[in-house]
């Protein structure tokens, strides 16, 4: 198993991911023909499929693609199709916005690209952010939009068989803290079962719960990516100095310029002065 480029982005929607066999075979076929190679992070966006539990203990499965567009708002996003013609090309475009005034491109090299913007009339910028925490802030930036998932809330949804029948997002407080560390070492997951009992399991993430809160881990030799959460800002600062120690999460961890609630970045600025 190797860790998730994108696995910021399928924590924070609680989604699980699989390969779209349909859509790895055309990409695979594509560079046979042409020599070329989707930057990794890009290729997994477009032949991923990702699970998000619903209310009602169902399940809704659907394309890593299709899960941007339930929270796209107005901007429309390049099929695989279209991004796999531009490949070649020295920026392709893949995102823009509605009124086509601004257009988002990724650098084709590296697994995780630089992305350049384009603005009619302001010219270019480069993203801070590579391809993943440009998706994941794109995410955190729609998160709590009422009209978002589009299928169960926008205009043309069943709202009343909604409120019966949706996602869960359980992060919409914006509590949380996430980071790409170190390997986990034994000792580090024995300590977090000794404080908070047996964690469940779900293929390499493991999940400790507790009454106000979560610690999950998702790792493989390589590294490993935490994501905490608590109900309440105290419960947030307990959680993370009880892990600041391990690996280097007094450095790695993290928020998003993107939450619209400053809390949690103001809390962990707090921590490190």
């Amino acid at each position: 198993m190797t860790l998730s480029r994108l696995q910021d982005s399928l924590d924070l929607m609680c989604a699980t991911a699989a390969p779209d066999a349909a859509a790895v075979a055309a990409v695979d076929a594509w560079s046979r023909r042409t020599g070329l190679a989707l930057p990794a992070a890009v290729r997994e966006f477009y032949t991923t499929d990702v699970s998000l539990e619903l209310s009602d203990g169902g399940t809704w499965t659907l394309p890593f693609t299709n899960l941007w567009r339930e929270f796209s708002g107005d901007a429309t996003l390049w099929t695989l199709d279209e991004v796999l013609a531009g490949m070649g090309e020295e920026k392709v475009c893949f995102e823009a916005d509605v009124m086509r005034m601004h257009h988002v491109y990724f650098q084709p090299a590296g697994d995780d690209p630089v992305l350049h913007h384009h603005t009619r009339g302001e010219g270019w910028s480069v993203e801070e952010e590579p391809f993943s925490g440009w998706l994941f802030d794109w995410f955190v930036s729609f998160h709590n939009d009422s009209g978002s998932p589009a299928s169960f809330w926008g205009p043309d949804a069943d709202h009343d068989a909604s409120e019966e029948r949706r996602p869960v997002l359980p992060f919409g407080n914006e509590l949380w803290l996430r980071a790409r560390d170190l390997p986990v070492p034994d000792a580090v997951g024995q300590e977090l079962t000794r404080r908070h009992g047996e964690p469940t399991s779900a293929g390499a993430t493991r999940y400790w719960g507790m009454p106000d809160g979560l610690i999950q881990i998702t790792g493989d030799a390589g590294g490993s990516a935490w994501w905490l959460h608590g109900d309440d800002p105290a419960a947030l600062q307990r959680i993370a100095e009880s892990v600041w120690s391990f690996g280097d999460l007094a450095r790695t961890l993290r928020s998003s310029t993107m939450c619209h609630d400053e809390t949690a970045r103001k809390l962990l600025a707090t921590m490190r002065a």
